[in-house]
């Protein structure tokens, strides 16, 4: 009575027993629940916890459910809303990928095979030209009695495939299996991406993101921009007064590009002593204000040393704005500008000349 109440009410439930045989099994599956727990173990409060953070994020992930039958297309929007996730759907293949050009966020699409205009294999082949399958996960479904269908999907781009009818167990256990191992890969992909003195982007992302960002600026012609910011004398800093200051020098310049740079563009630590940021679409006036800004910025800080006294710290910027044959020697641009500004006594900016300027 109480799981009937909550439901009438829209409330997501998850059902807690201490025992479990058949009959109450297919009572509770029979109800639009999220999940049922057998309280045994700790470790059964650990699956409750795991469950309710997975709902949790659940309402940021947005689920494409692609059926022509509008039964079964309801039916699996319903249970996926049951999850509490954001659902969109689509009635035929050329549907789903207006809502993909719609809603470039979707991370899971539920597409039956059987479709007019497009069928399933055709949307999976259609995805995977744009999105791998860490990036978006296919589920494939059919009532199709062809034997081979299931490794068809799964070799044109399915991540899995349910055969029609299925359980609601089966459903839920396939979908949350496809978002946890996104999930999963993301986190790998932020923990490799990032630079564990400083905590911001390392070299390595920053060379994978910044180069698309380059040749697509290239093709809009618009103007796109590599600064190198340098720690004057960091060797000293870092030998003279050990490398926990140096650490702290790292992360306090790492913190003000980071902060500087938001959503201007992207910035990643470069090397032992220099940062680097990539942008596009600046003027030269505004490019000019932004370098002296996060420069003036980083010229005011200063470090507290054990006994009291405080610690100064200088960078240097060069600025390349011309582009080059290749990305590589667009940096190198950016590098020969910083030695200009660490030959001229360092603590400065030297910005290349915007073409035609």
């Amino acid at each position: 009575e109480v799981v009937d109440f909550v439901l009438k009410n829209d409330i997501p439930a998850i059902v807690t027993t201490t025992s479990m045989d058949l009959e109450l099994r297919k009572e509770i599956s029979d109800k639009f629940i999220v999940d049922y727990i057998i309280k045994n173990t700790t470790k059964d409060i650990d699956y409750a916890v795991n469950l309710l953070a997975g709902l949790y994020d659940n309402m940021e992930i947005k689920v494409l459910v692609v059926d022509d039958a509008v039964l079964y297309r309801d039916a699996m929007a319903d249970l996926a809303k049951g999850h509490l996730f954001k659902v969109i759907e689509a009635e035929d293949g050329m549907d789903a990928i207006e809502k993909l050009e719609e809603n470039p966020d979707i991370q899971v699409i539920l597409t039956d095979y059987e479709m007019p205009n497009m069928d399933g294999i055709e949307l999976a082949q259609h995805v995977r030209r744009k999105y791998t399958k860490d990036q978006m996960a296919i589920l494939a479904i059919s009532s199709s009695e062809q034997q081979d269908l299931a490794s068809l999907f799964i070799k044109f781009g399915a991540n899995d495939f349910i055969a029609k009818p299925f359980t609601k167990e089966i459903f839920y256990t396939r979908l949350s299996s496809a978002v946890e191992n996104l999930r999963l890969k993301k986190t790998l992909e932020n923990v490799l991406s990032l630079d564990p003195v400083t905590g911001v982007k390392n070299r390595m992302h920053f060379l994978s993101k910044a180069e698309k960002d380059y040749k697509k600026a290239l093709k809009s012609e618009e103007n796109y921009i590599v600064g190198i910011i340098d720690i004057d004398e960091f060797s000293f800093l870092n030998e003279g007064y050990g490398s926990k200051i140096g650490d702290r020098v790292l992360h306090n310049v790492a913190l003000l590009m980071q902060k500087a740079t938001k959503s201007r563009g992207i910035s990643a630590r470069y090397s032992a002593d220099q940062f680097i940021i990539g942008m596009r679409d600046l003027d030269f006036e505004t490019l000019e204000t932004y370098f002296e800004y996060l420069h003036k910025a980083i010229d005011k800080e200063k470090i507290q040393l054990d006994d009291g006294t405080e610690l100064e710290y200088k960078i240097s910027i060069g600025v390349a704005t011309q582009p080059k044959d290749t990305f590589e020697n667009f940096i190198k641009s950016a590098l020969v500008m910083v030695e200009m500004a660490k030959e001229e006594g360092g603590n400065r900016v030297e910005i290349e000349p915007f073409p035609n300027y």
